[in-house]
């Protein structure tokens, strides 16, 4: 009787170890659209490179050969905690925009603090409370994490840890526990 249990107990460990779980793969990237073809883009300023509040401005245009045109007043953001970081990928020549005090081969990397500046498509927002934008919105919850962690397959991505079955990844940011700076805010696809 006790080997039939034992045999029992083995088998049954055997299909969980080999099982696929609760495994999820990440969706798929939002559809980005090009800047060039944008009819909206939101302008973001800060005083210098170093600065971590800076201050958006929402602009539109009727067609891709209109000019733009301011849509709102000027409006309180925060960027990264060490400010911003050019794209080098999006600097003509690799030539770093005036003022940047970082390594000039570096550019944006990951873990540096900073924001990405350049033209990045706006894909989902998340928040406390949705304020009805036409984006899809993420309610942060205790479990809601960014994915800081290159090696993760959720990387660079806005997922709720309880939902996502086995998670692969060492980094993290804890995001409800960021406020007020997370009480609304926008997903930048600059490298998802």
């Amino acid at each position: 009787m006790v080997v039939k249990v034992l045999i029992l107990i083995a088998a049954i460990l055997s299909m969980a170890a080999f099982s696929p779980g609760q495994i999820k793969k990440p969706e798929p990237p939002a559809v980005k659209v090009p800047f060039e073809k944008s009819l909206q883009a939101v302008l973001v300023t800060t005083a210098n490179w170093d600065a971590v509040q800076g201050k958006a401005r929402l602009f539109e245009r009727k067609n891709e050969t209109a000019k733009w045109k301011a849509v709102s007043d000027e409006f309180p953001v925060v960027v990264g905690k060490n400010g911003l970081a050019p794209v080098l990928s999006q600097v003509a020549d690799s030539i770093v925009p005036h003022g940047y005090s970082g390594k000039t081969s570096d550019g944006k990397l990951e873990g540096d603090g900073r924001s990405p500046s350049g033209f990045f498509p706006l894909t989902t927002t998340f928040g406390t409370s949705d304020v009805g934008s036409k984006l899809p919105f993420t309610k942060l919850e205790e479990f809601t994490e960014c994915v800081d962690d290159v090696n993760s397959r959720w990387y660079n991505k806005i997922v709720n840890r309880m939902q996502v079955g086995i998670f692969d990844w060492k980094s993290s940011e804890k995001m409800a526990e960021v406020v007020p700076q997370y009480d609304l805010g926008v997903f930048v696809a600059y490298n998802s």
